[in-house]
């Protein structure tokens, strides 16, 4: 016949097999009157014997675990009149282990990271010019990942000094005589969820304190998202410039005002110098900056609805090409060196406007007809028209003769010009300078940086607009011999110039096509703007002699700059230097002081609750712990109801029913400050 079953507690579901049944003893049970009842009750000797079994049971148990041994006391050593065990004297002399110091100052250690971390975070964000390394500086993405890593370094260790801190608040509190409220034991205990620690705070009937420990670990929680939005919420990165030794020259470098003639010498080149990318002269990125508005700039462009209501205007910063310093210093000269940059660059602000299809120009002082012409035929007609209405803005007007009328010669009809399609801008320019850097692979503008220096007004004349475009195509009156040599050679001249017949051609595509496609006529106003930039850069004094000008040894460049011969009308006052570039990263002093603040003040709460934990003489009787909060609370912590009475107990303790509990009605107290104190808890600290 099989054995009998051995008996359990139908409330905790431990097993007390181990005792011998036939002196098994319950231990006792409140009621829900607070009561005790006691199914069974043996005599001294037999109650002796249990916990004498109780306790080797428990030694063993916790000799298994590493602890040393368990020391209990025996549940009839001490007794009150109503037989309940008297509880240990709270005031006894509690010396913190070895152990227990460890511990403690394991916590700190976190915390000085996270201090020294989020300083270099802060000083890397506010003087990234420190940072000198390789990787930092060679492209944009690895600046920018630089300042991440080490935001969430700092984040990670802020993490763990923030638990660590609310850890030993807890036990701080629990210690106590009184010991702590369970509500906000659960809020500073690090094992409650968010959902938890918000219902604990939301409760109608949850006391203050425990409001202000679940809003703090609320706060904790949401923190370190927060930083990490708040440091990577303004940052972009520039590219810095460091100079290459003493390689400063001074040399003749900018734009400034037009001399046509340059036109003529240049003049057989034409073809060769435009070609068919003229209407991208605005683009191209070795002499040209857009600096529109954002908002003005979409208007421009080719995908832009024309009915939005938004006027177009763009704005281009025209400056000198690597061109003009490359044959004035040697490509040999310090290797290292990736970029010139130029200081104190003068260069045009051109300012372009829609324009107004009904302006009016006089055919014969504001107007110009050029056409490419062969076998007698004209190939292509386009007339350029230009007028000042200030000393520094010109209204001007493009069109081109059609297919039909170039085919049957009836481009020559003013009637013909009356019946075409025209499109319109107007152009307001200024002086601005400008530090600008180059690339010295492909002479690209790599960067610029304005100067505080004001916008001073560029006068620009119109009529030198329509002359040097009369030089460019042959239609000079007067020419000095070499260039006529040139010109007659090549069979050049008046209508011999392929340029006019692209510049008709493109008009007409795009007139026949624009029905279809409105935002096509964007383009033909790009081609009137680069016709009235083109001469302003290239007819500049000295651009030719500067071209011609043979290569430099570089230690002229580096003692005798000073002795260059340059043309006449440049003056030295743009500085040119090697310079090796790299990324730089900006953050927004708004966010840095945002993130320092908060992660700052965080730090300080967190440095607070280790000092009390290590210089108070509260944090005497803090009880050695582990990295399992669980086990640590389950070794040392009882819950109880406010009249002291066990909810919740340790090995082998009976547990009561939690129904008719309010949880906000329990407290947290040390097992061997509570008045049923476990025999897992009732070693001496």
């Amino acid at each position: 016949m099989a054995a009998p079953e051995r008996p359990r507690s139908h409330h905790s579901g431990r097993d007390l097999s181990f005792q011998d049944h036939t002196s098994a003893q319950v231990l006792p049970m409140r009621t829900a009157t607070g009561n005790f009842s006691q199914s069974t009750q043996p005599n001294k000797a037999e109650g002796s014997d249990i916990d004498r079994a109780i306790s080797l049971a428990i030694s063993e148990h916790s000799s298994k675990e590493g602890d040393g041994p368990l020391v209990t006391e025996p549940a009839s050593s001490e007794k009150g009149h109503n037989g309940r065990a008297v509880p240990s004297d709270p005031s006894a002399s509690v010396k913190p282990s070895m152990r227990k110091r460890r511990e403690i100052a394991i916590g700190w250690v976190p915390a000085c990271l996270a201090v020294i971390m989020l300083a270099l975070t802060a000083l890397y964000a506010i003087r990234p010019d420190l940072w000198k390394s390789d990787f930092i500086n060679s492209s944009p993405s690895n600046a920018i990942f630089v300042l991440r890593a080490l935001s969430e370094v700092t984040a990670f260790l802020l993490a763990i000094t923030v638990a660590s801190a609310f850890e030993l608040l807890q036990w701080l509190l629990t210690v106590r005589e009184g010991g702590i409220p369970l509500t906000e034991f659960l809020c500073l205990q690090e094992g409650t969820g968010i959902l938890g620690l918000i219902q604990l705070t939301a409760e109608a009937k949850a006391r203050a304190r425990t409001r202000l420990w679940g809003s703090l670990r609320i706060l904790a929680v949401v923190l370190l998202p927060i930083l990490g939005v708040l440091i990577m919420s303004e940052v972009g990165t520039v590219l810095r410039f460091d100079k290459v030794g003493q390689t400063a020259a001074p040399l003749g470098f900018g734009l400034g005002s037009l001399n046509t003639s340059v036109a003529v010498t240049l003049s057989p080149l034409t073809d060769i110098l435009l070609g068919a990318s003229f209407s991208q002269f605005l683009d191209d990125p070795t002499h040209a900056i857009d600096i529109s508005d954002a908002s003005r700039r979409r208007a421009c462009s080719t995908t832009a609805d024309l009915g939005s209501g938004q006027t177009c205007e763009r704005v281009i910063y025209l400056v000198a090409g690597q061109e003009e310093i490359a044959a004035q210093i040697t490509t040999d000269a310090h290797p290292r060196a990736d970029s010139w940059l130029v200081e104190d660059h003068q260069g045009y602000v051109l300012r372009f406007t829609e324009g107004d299809h009904g302006w009016a120009f006089e055919n014969g002082t504001e107007c110009r007809t050029y056409y490419t012409e062969a076998v007698g035929a004209a190939l292509g007609v386009f007339r350029l028209c230009a007028k000042n209405v200030a000393s520094n803005q010109i209204q001007a007007r493009i069109s081109s003769c059609s297919y039909n009328d170039t085919l049957y010669g009836n481009c020559d009809k003013e009637s013909t010009w009356n019946s075409t399609p025209t499109w319109a801008t107007s152009l307001s320019s200024t002086f601005r300078h400008a530090r600008i850097a180059y690339s010295r692979l492909n002479g690209t503008i790599i960067s610029h940086e304005f100067s505080k220096m004001s916008e001073t007004v560029a006068p620009l004349n119109s009529s030198d607009l329509l002359q040097a475009w009369d030089n460019f195509l042959g239609l000079a009156k007067s020419t000095d011999l070499t260039t006529s040599t040139t010109l007659e050679i090549l069979g050049l001249g008046a209508g011999k110039f392929m340029f006019p017949a692209m510049i008709a051609s493109m008009l007409n595509a795009i007139t026949a096509v624009s029905s279809q496609s409105p935002a096509l006529q964007t383009r033909a106003v790009n081609a009137l703007q680069a016709l009235l930039a083109i001469p302003i850069y290239f007819c500049q004094p000295g651009y030719v002699e500067r071209q011609a000008l043979s290569a430099l040894p570089s230690n002229v460049l580096l003692t005798n700059y000073d002795k260059i011969i340059l043309p006449d009308g440049l003056e030295r006052n743009s500085p040119v230097y090697f310079t090796v570039s790299r990324n730089q990263i900006v953050v927004g002093l708004a966010s840095i002081i945002a993130y320092v603040v908060l992660g700052g003040l965080a730090l300080i709460l967190c440095f607070i609750a280790l000092g009390g934990a290590t210089f108070t003489e509260r944090s005497r009787h803090v009880p050695d712990t582990t990295a399992f909060p669980l086990l640590d609370f389950c070794r040392h912590c009882v819950v109880t109801s406010k009249i002291g009475m066990p909810t919740a107990g340790g090995t082998f303790q009976s547990t009561e029913s939690y129904d008719g509990v309010a949880i906000r009605e329990m407290d947290v107290k040390m097992a061997h400050n509570a008045v049923y104190s476990s025999a897992y808890e009732s070693r001496k600290e």
